[in-house]
């Protein structure tokens, strides 16, 4: 049974007509379509080609005797209609613009999906590309399509200036810096204030270190924000990681109820916790087998269904490629490029937590600095916000340091400045807090 491909063509003969009747609105609708792809007949595309090369020329009005003797110079009158045909455009003064563009890129659309329909088609029947590969193309190919059907605005420079010197004014006066999504650490927030859109951050730390714990805290920290939160555990199984925010939020103490040692004020404590967890918009998945396109597929639906602000994952060398690659470096470095590109994709911070090489046990110090990024140096490169979970005594039993003590060093930071906070940890509950307000500078 053949198909009707889905055409206007009497919309595209009405806008083309109102151009030539019109001039002051081509401008306008050039903008507006971008491309002549949108036509559905090869005649109008060669018109609306025609009338945006004598726009640019600018050499007196463009109506449909200046068209016609532009066609004929190209040699490009007979292909494009002929006389009889250009003079049709004009015959009925129509003037509706804007309905005639959203008609025409309605119908652009549903012939592009029926054309990646065909290619994804093709895919599955001649390709050896894998099952993952194909979703992804297609997934790309029709999100390309949304943002080409999306009006485009270019933003004059001295406007951008105008709304950063408002926005700085309300700084101003509110005293208040800009503040992204806060890890609810005052002193860590004085120095990155939050996670931004857009960034890609890393928590990076030994073995034991408290990267998971650090990273649940500051999605604890966030409940009462009511904040959509996603949360990828490619380490461990969902249930474990609801112990241990109830535990951080109770403050109960996590080995007393694995061994069934629970008193009363415990089961209060984390009932009292479960029913913040239970308003909460906290998003769980425990895939322990993911490879960057799935991520970034189920990022985007839980973004178009669920809104979520902040993504983080657990962590990035656990993670596979969903291509085969001849060393592990390259296959990290490949994913936290995707990690990055799906940070600005979606507009969201994107927080990764990744292991450390064993080098900060060979110094003298023990901590830890950005080439100890375990498996790639891009992601030290791709990285916006590289913040280091460092307990001395944890790693050094012989540190005169408290053992509580807690350090959140920050090895880079793209728009701020590097530095050092202390916290307590609590191990029996994995929680932090804060301890002073001293910040130390390198």
């Amino acid at each position: 049974m053949s198909m009707e491909i889905p055409r206007a063509v009497e919309a595209e003969k009405a806008l083309l007509g109102s151009m030539l009747i019109y001039n002051d609105i081509i401008d306008d609708v050039i903008a507006d379509l971008e491309t002549d792809e949108v036509f559905s007949i090869e005649q109008h595309r060669l018109i609306f080609r025609a009338i945006v090369e004598m726009s640019r020329e600018r050499n007196g009005a463009i109506d449909n005797l200046t068209l016609k003797e532009h066609l004929k110079r190209k040699k490009l009158l007979t292909k494009a209609g002929g006389v009889k045909y250009i003079n049709s455009l004009i015959e009925e003064e129509t003037f509706n613009a804007p309905s005639y563009i959203s008609i025409i890129k309605d119908k652009y659309v549903l012939r592009k999906l029926l054309e990646i329909s065909d290619m994804i088609k093709s895919k599955v029947i001649n390709s050896d590309n894998t099952p993952d590969e194909i979703l992804d193309f297609a997934e790309k190919n029709i999100l390309n399509i949304k943002i080409k059907n999306t009006k485009f605005e270019l933003e004059d420079i001295s406007e951008i200036a105008k709304a950063i010197i408002s926005q700085v004014g309300e700084i101003l006066e509110s005293k208040k810096p800009i503040m992204g999504i806060p890890t609810g650490f005052k002193d860590l927030d004085r120095l990155i204030n939050g996670f931004h859109k857009g960034e890609f951050v890393i928590i990076a730390g030994r073995p034991s270190m408290g990267k998971t714990a650090f990273a649940l805290n500051i999605m604890a920290n966030n409940l009462r924000n009511n904040i959509p939160m996603a949360f990828f555990s490619l380490e461990m199984p969902n249930r474990s990681l609801v112990w241990r925010m109830l535990c951080i939020r109770s403050g109960v103490d996590a080995s007393r109820i694995r061994s069934g040692i629970v008193t009363r004020s415990d089961y209060q404590g984390i009932v009292i916790a479960a029913g913040e967890l239970d308003k909460a918009q906290i998003f769980i998945d425990d895939s322990s087998s993911l490879n960057e396109i799935e991520l970034r597929a189920r990022a985007r639906r839980l973004q178009k269904e669920h809104d979520i602000k902040i993504i983080f994952i657990d962590y990035l060398q656990l993670m596979s490629s969903s291509r085969r690659y001849d060393s592990k470096n390259t296959e990290v470095s490949e994913i936290s490029r995707s990690l990055k590109s799906l940070a600005k994709e979606l507009n969201i911070p994107v927080v990764a937590l990744s292991q450390l090489s064993r080098a900060p046990m060979q110094r003298q110090t023990k901590e830890p600095i950005l080439s100890d990024l375990r498996e790639s140096g891009a992601i030290e490169q791709d990285a916006d916000v590289v913040l280091f979970v460092h307990r001395p005594a944890f790693i050094d039993k012989n540190t005169e340091e408290d053992k509580n003590l807690a350090k959140i060093i920050i090895g880079k930071q793209r728009n701020g400045p590097v530095g050092t906070i202390r916290l307590v940890f609590d191990g029996k509950s994995t929680r932090f807090a804060d301890f002073t307000d001293e910040i130390i500078r390198p």
